[in-house]
């Protein structure tokens, strides 16, 4: 599973992981107000990066939510993130523009 593939970091992560003969899928989770929302933003970012994937059938993208219940997915999406995800990469960051990082 991987956070962030809209930005920069996360394409660049996600191109390295579907171009992998050792990875079978990719779930990505974003903040959109979709799931095709969601996939359309990834495959945006990808673009503007030049960066085409080499089989984007691996590619499965979900519009969620880390501050709700089961991130905002329903209870079958949820459970199949359970069952399959083996690995979490997560290289979002906050959307709050007023904080500081220390």
């Amino acid at each position: 599973m991987l956070t962030g593939a809209t930005g920069s970091l996360g394409a660049h992560i996600l191109y390295q992981l579907v171009g992998s003969p050792k990875v079978r899928k990719v779930v990505c989770l974003s903040r959109a107000s979709s799931h095709a929302d969601s996939l359309d933003r990834i495959l945006d970012s990808l673009k503007i990066r030049r960066l085409v994937l080499a089989d984007e059938s691996k590619l499965v993208s979900y519009s969620s939510n880390a501050n709700t219940a089961n991130l905002g997915l329903s209870e079958e999406e949820y459970a199949s993130i359970e069952e399959e995800v083996t690995d979490v990469i997560h290289v979002s960051s906050s959307l709050i523009y007023s904080s500081t990082f220390a």
